[in-house]
């Protein structure tokens, strides 16, 4: 059986805007890097990790209301983490045997 969470109408509004606010702002951080990796957007759009980084502003929001939340929900952070890198190895890779691997821009080639 699973535990619903009940939150109060302010707490269920700030948890949403803050959800879009860092999904916002994630998606359009990555979609900036999205040159400098050398991704072919075909491949991956590194925008659609964007509502996960919302996902984990909100979490972390909710989750400071008790330690056990906070730990657990640190612990589940860290392996959603943990998956972005390794899809992130894993695409790597295939661009590597395909005969692409990634070139990582100079700093002087950016500008």
């Amino acid at each position: 059986m699973t535990a619903v969470m009940t939150l109060p109408r302010s707490r269920f509004w700030l948890a949403t805007v803050i959800f879009v606010i860092a999904t916002w702002l994630g998606a359009g951080t990555l979609l900036v890097l999205q040159p400098y990796v050398h991704l072919d957007p075909e491949l991956l759009m590194l925008t659609q990790f964007g509502p996960t980084i919302g996902v984990l502003a909100a979490i972390g929001l909710l989750a400071k209301d008790s330690q056990q939340g906070t730990k657990n929900a640190l612990v589940r952070a860290g392996v959603g983490a943990g998956i972005v890198v390794a899809l992130f190895g894993v695409c790597a890779a295939a661009l590597a045997l395909a005969g692409q691997p990634l070139h990582w821009p100079s700093r002087s080639s950016s500008g």
